[in-house]
């Protein structure tokens, strides 16, 4: 399973990050390493974080112990929430997208004033997010 893309708006220190399959992977589509560098609190940990969280939401499909409970939910390694948004800003969102040999795996963490439609716009890929609407998304 290959990361294909990631997105993440408004999101902590991330005013607007983009990595799309063009930049993780040669042109013989091999995977390139992605090294990640900046001065603290620029956003480096609210990417992985967000990785990680989808890799949690992937394995909780096939196991039913991968993610400890909390109440009436999971815990996962970041915060969702309205803390997580920019400053002056009134929404948030991340989106991981992977590939495997199924098929493909997407991952949506979106907080705040900000519809399913926006974000497949601001996104900007071809069949991504194609069976989630605003009414079954949170």
């Amino acid at each position: 399973m290959y990361i294909q893309n990631v997105y993440i708006e408004n999101m902590g220190a991330i005013e607007s990050f983009k990595l799309s399959q063009s930049q993780l992977f040669t042109s013989e589509n091999n995977p390139k390493p992605i090294i990640l560098v900046g001065k603290n609190g620029t956003g480096k940990t609210t990417l992985l974080s967000s990785i990680v969280d989808a890799l949690y939401e992937l394995s909780n499909d096939c196991f039913s112990d991968v993610l400890p409970r909390s109440g009436m939910g999971y815990k996962y390694f970041k915060l969702s929430g309205s803390r997580n948004i920019r400053v002056n800003n009134d929404f948030a969102f991340s989106y991981v997208n992977f590939s495997k040999k199924e098929g493909f795996y997407e991952y949506l963490d979106k907080n705040g004033n900000i519809s399913i439609e926006e974000i497949k716009s601001k996104i900007d890929c071809l069949n991504i997010l194609h069976d989630v609407s605003n009414s079954n998304a949170g």
